[in-house]
């Protein structure tokens, strides 16, 4: 194996070890599966690493029925989004300062569907579209240079070692780290807004907008990147944002949940973007030039 190859096969080995443990500590009979193998065969299926818990339970079950427990925990994902997409960017961070690219890969996915099944219009249809296009970026740039074991940072010195970007921060576009960029910055985007609409509000009792709410976040976080046709097609889309009221049942349940579940997404949000950039960063690939 090699070495980026040996540590993900002792993260699978830890998450299939601990399960075999849990079976074992409640008494039930563990199956005579070897972990190793397991490994061999979630490779061959390509399995992402989020994926990894559901083949685990597959192949050590439990002799009593959890489905009703695996249907309640899917009910819950569904209806409390924003909390399951910050339970899935806490995993999608590995050591001191590296990132899983597939695990990276299933949050903006998940983070597209919540915005697919809500109520955004026109401004939620250009949000998910910018993100599915950094993604495929993401991932083709990958491939194209053949970096293996998921860690952001070996695809990041794939793509310098290879030469493919300018000095000072002029990234080839398309590529990994420009798709990486900015998936970053659409996070940051969202981060602000969701943070913002669970602010209490103003003393004066004034009722804030959401397309208030937006603009301010795209002020501090996209605008400073965006040239004169993204910001106009920005602004063009943000004009028809609905009242938070509709759109608010597309993150969590009840207000409650909601101010609940930002607290689970930042918490795990900042220190994968905090990661993110400081890998940019370090590797001179942190773009701020323009878009078009």
């Amino acid at each position: 194996m090699a070495e980026s190859d040996e540590e993900t096969f002792l993260r699978f080995h830890q998450v299939a070890s601990a399960r075999k443990m849990d079976l074992a500590m409640r008494g039930l009979d563990v199956p005579n599966l070897a972990i190793d193998e397991l490994y061999e065969l979630a490779t061959k299926q390509q399995l992402p690493e989020p994926s990894w818990d559901g083949f685990i339970l597959d192949k050590f079950p439990s002799p009593r029925d959890e489905s009703a427990e695996r249907a309640a925990s899917e009910m819950e994902a569904e209806q409390r989004r924003l909390k399951s997409i910050g339970d899935r960017i806490a995993r999608s961070c590995h050591g001191d300062d590296d990132v899983d690219v597939g695990a990276l890969v299933e949050v903006v996915h998940a983070f597209v569907k919540m915005l697919e099944v809500g109520s955004l219009g026109a401004f939620g249809t250009l949000t998910r579209q910018e993100a599915l296009s950094n993604l495929h970026k993401l991932t083709a740039g990958c491939t194209a240079a053949g970096a293996t074991g998921g860690s952001l940072l070996g695809v990041l010195r794939a793509e310098k070692r290879n030469g493919i970007h300018g000095a000072g921060g002029a990234l080839k576009d398309p590529s990994a780290a420009m798709g990486v960029l900015w998936i970053a910055r659409f996070l940051g985007f969202w981060e602000e807004i969701v943070l913002m609409r669970a602010q209490p509000p103003p003393p004066d009792g004034s009722l804030v907008t959401l397309r208030t709410t937006i603009e301010g976040a795209y002020q501090h976080t996209l605008l400073p990147y965006h040239g004169w046709m993204t910001e106009k097609a920005f602004q063009a889309a943000v004009m028809a944002s609905p009242e938070w009221e509709a759109v608010r049942p597309d993150f969590a349940p009840t207000e409650e949940l909601y101010r609940e579940d930002v607290g689970t997404f930042v918490a795990a949000s900042q220190p994968l973007l905090k990661r993110i950039n400081a890998a940019l960063t370090q590797l001179d690939l942190f773009d701020t030039r323009k878009s078009v």
